[in-house]
């Protein structure tokens, strides 16, 4: 496997580097190091939407190159990074035995397909030997509208998919069939933030700690985050907000294609859309000490 398998501590992904700075590259910045606030700054300046899908039209306007030239680098990139390969249940330490897990999992919504596939990983670790005593639902009041959410079979043929929040479409997946014998717990989050949007993972959890649910639903707990392709990020990112160590992942694996299918599906993943998930992991992996260099 290209992503480090063996503890992400320390450095791990020093050798990885070269591989990010190319895609910063891709933007015009070319230097031999690039800080945390820089590397922040090009994902504010090509990434700024909430679906991965919609972000493609701001990176090709900060590149100079053809969207066919772009494709071919970030395949090359991917190549090299491997970050839509499948991985196996491990902490920031390496590859562990599931069995061993017995805490909480967090089931983070995003786009439709992606949602369920989150699903299907937490089901997969459980059948593994993971003991959840509980998945706690985390999605947003985000209406699930977007094309890339209409991609999904279950919303495709509604009749009126734009009143479908994340929220509600995780409890349609959870009462689908098949994951009778989880627990659910879905804590109280508000609708909308200060700016009348409706509030990102990020907020989602911060609003846990300071509304006191985090305590109640999580507080000493191991806690697993399943990841999908693109977003190897996520249970980095959750670590840092909560501020835990105890944090156990294992991601699907995908394929690149260069352009999204009608019947696009999570086992698909377009080349255009990856230097979002690229750029909030090397962000993350910056934060958790897992890259050293600069």
């Amino acid at each position: 496997m290209h992503v480090p398998t063996d503890g992400w501590r320390n450095g791990a992904w020093n050798n990885k580097l070269p591989h990010f700075r190319s895609l910063a590259e891709m933007l015009g910045v070319n230097k031999p190091s690039l800080s945390l606030g820089e590397v922040q700054e090009l994902i504010a300046k090509v990434a700024s939407a909430k679906v991965f899908a919609e972000n493609i039209k701001p990176f090709m306007e900060a590149t100079e190159h053809s969207e066919s030239a772009a494709a071919r680098g970030l395949e090359l990139i991917e190549g090299h990074l491997g970050l839509l390969e499948p991985l196996p249940f491990m902490s920031l330490d390496g590859i562990a035995d599931p069995r061993e897990f017995n805490g909480v999992a967090i089931w983070p919504a995003g786009t439709a397909n992606w949602t369920e596939l989150r699903l299907e990983q937490i089901r997969m670790a459980q059948r593994a030997g993971a003991n959840f005593k509980y998945v706690i639902r985390l999605g947003s009041f985000r209406r699930c509208n977007t094309p890339a959410d209409l991609a999904h079979p279950a919303l495709s043929g509604r009749q009126s998919p734009s009143g479908l929040t994340e929220r509600m479409f995780q409890w349609l997946l959870a009462g689908s069939g098949g994951y009778e014998d989880l627990v659910w717990r879905e804590p109280e989050l508000p609708e909308v933030n200060e700016q009348g949007k409706p509030l990102s993972l990020q907020q989602q959890l911060e609003y846990l700690i300071t509304s006191g649910q985090y305590e109640e639903l999580i507080g000493g707990e191991d806690i697993y985050v399943p990841a999908n392709p693109n977003a190897l990020y996520v249970p980095l990112h959750v670590r840092r907000i909560l501020g835990e160590e105890n944090v156990w992942f294992s991601q699907a694996g995908a394929r690149l294609v260069r352009k999204v299918p009608d019947s696009w599906w999570p086992s698909l993943q377009q080349v255009m859309t990856t230097p979002n998930g690229i750029f909030r992991l090397w962000v993350e992996l910056l934060h958790a000490g897992c890259i050293t260099e600069r």
